[in-house]
């Protein structure tokens, strides 16, 4: 009785590590707007994301998130004159394959500090532009 307890927990474990689908967001990132600096940005959004949540006991009654540090990179990049940063947060799960691809990252577009825009479509326009987006 004792085996077949453990055996479902490890499965309801094991789900609550798997996304749900369509893949649900990690970060809300409608709590940040342009122009917002930095700090700001990375207080709201802090420094880990849960993504699911493990057994902490051998009883099985306790869970442990498991967190995993936000963002999970940081660039520079130049384009003539000017150098933005980009914060690549995730935010989103699309498979639990244990690999964080771009897919499921935003990046976060950042000039002097200041949070100028996100997502993908934005970081490629700046990135084929000659600074001048």
């Amino acid at each position: 009785m004792r085996k077949l307890f453990i055996l479902g927990m490890c499965v309801f474990a094991a789900g609550c590590t798997m996304p749900s689908y369509p893949a649900k967001n990690l970060v809300s990132l409608g709590q940040i707007t342009q122009k917002m600096s930095k700090d700001e940005v990375q207080a709201r959004l802090g420094d880990s994301v849960v993504i699911g949540y493990e057994i902490a006991d051998e009883a099985g009654t306790n869970l442990k998130p498991i967190k995993i540090k936000n963002p999970q990179r940081v660039e520079i990049f130049q384009r003539g004159r000017r150098t933005f940063e980009v914060m690549f947060y995730l935010t989103q799960i699309r498979q639990a394959d244990d690999k964080i691809t771009d897919d499921e990252l935003t990046p976060l577009v950042f000039e002097n500090n200041q949070l100028i825009g996100q997502g993908w479509q934005f970081l490629n326009q700046i990135l084929k532009s000659d600074g001048s987006y």
